[in-house]
């Protein structure tokens, strides 16, 4: 089970979440709750969401987890992100080579020295730059592909937009619609997923965002504690693509990083003066960090709060990916849930009727005249914009 699990190319997108979640699996599997008949299938969407390798049933859990929440799986584990960062920067070995990225540290655990002998790292969580990842073609088409999916006024994490605050003042779109099935941003969201070692199932839409001369985003973190206790999780690390050089201002600041005191602090000398971590634009260039605790990552990482500082001077254009803890539900393909559900019987006795009554139906016609009906109706007594001049 192991080798076809672990090296068949087929199974690449299971062989991390597809796991024994129960330890009493195989006991279970001993008894017959992998067979769907055993108690009339009550156990089997429980054994293939927490014990398919105990029902060699991996193909089916490809089905089956996206619909059936899993909070037992996250995609890394504690001390995962920092063995991430390490292959992104080319100290640990990575499953596919660096590209042409010059990678720059700017904070890790245990601070040190940069290798470009510019100076001292912050002691702190990781901070990385990655220039050059990606061409002045992908910046100006994922520019382009914003203004077509419409900018608009940014809203808190929350959804609230509170004006009276002016806590945030820049303008974003998603990248969904067309934007989503462009060849460009595919590439780009195939090589951050590369480059993180995290599928695509577990990111969010990329954020397109627009900064004019005087927005700005205040002091904010990624993940809000109730984040933690939704189906698909935290926001794991923020992965942020500068699309443009800005004139004047712009830049990232990690509010809590500095170059000089213990985490960020100045200790005992309140006077001492810190220099804070800030991230200049520079087109191309990705800025990554994490957003929960690489330690225990049921908590955030406090020490990743940022803010945008203010445009001074022309137009800043970005983009956000995020990726989640665990996969979103968004990606539930219902239809193949349901024939999945009727396969093996799973399906209620009221739905199976009410699905034979309507075969019935289309199978006569019936069910057109009664669309008809109902249209005509909704036409007549609801909305007699819709009915044509003659």
């Amino acid at each position: 089970m192991a080798s076809t699990l672990h090296q068949d190319t087929k199974y690449n997108t299971v062989r991390r979440s597809c796991r024994n979640y129960d330890p009493y699996c195989a006991a279970y599997a001993a008894v017959g709750f992998c067979d769907d008949k055993f108690h009339d299938g009550e156990e089997y969407p429980w054994m293939i969401t927490y014990c398919a390798p105990a029902c060699l049933a991996c193909e089916e859990y490809e089905i089956v987890q996206p619909c059936e929440a899993n909070p037992a799986f996250n995609y890394y584990n504690d001390g995962d992100l920092s063995k991430m960062f390490e292959r992104m920067i080319g100290e640990r070995k990575s499953e596919t080579p660096l590209p042409d990225y010059k990678p720059v540290i700017h904070s890790r655990p245990g601070g040190g020295s940069g290798d470009d002998n510019s100076g001292d790292l912050v002691d702190g969580p990781w901070v990385i730059t990655l220039e050059n990842f990606l061409t002045d073609e992908e910046c100006d088409r994922l520019k382009d592909l914003g203004k077509l999916e419409g900018y608009a006024r940014s809203e808190l994490q929350n959804g609230e937009d509170d004006e009276d605050e002016e806590w945030r003042t820049s303008s974003n779109a998603w990248c969904e619609e067309e934007c989503q099935s462009d060849p460009i941003a595919q590439r780009v969201i195939r090589r951050i997923g590369q480059r993180t070692g995290i599928p695509h199932q577990y990111s969010e839409s990329l954020q397109l965002l627009r900064y004019s001369p005087g927005q700005f985003y205040s002091d904010h973190h990624d993940n809000s504690d109730s984040s933690f206790g939704i189906d698909e999780g935290a926001r794991m690390i923020t992965f942020f693509l500068y699309l443009n050089d800005v004139e004047e201002g712009g830049a990232t600041r990690l509010t809590d990083l500095h170059y000089d005191g213990e985490d960020g602090y100045p200790g005992e000398d309140k006077n001492r003066t810190l220099t804070p971590l800030v991230i200049r634009p520079k087109k191309g260039m990705a800025l990554v960090w994490p957003n929960i605790n690489d330690e225990d990552h049921a908590y955030k990482e406090e020490r990743t709060w940022h803010e945008a500082l203010p445009v001074v001077k022309g137009l800043k254009y970005g983009a956000n990916a995020w990726f989640r803890q665990r996969r979103l539900k968004s990606l539930c393909d219902e239809d193949s849930y349901y024939e999945w559900q009727r396969s093996h019987n799973l399906v209620d006795a009221h739905e199976r009727e009410e699905e034979e009554e309507m075969s019935k139906k289309e199978a006569s016609g019936e069910t057109k005249v009664e669309k008809e009906k109902e249209y005509n109706v909704a036409v007549l007594e609801d909305d007699y914009s819709l009915i044509p001049d003659e």
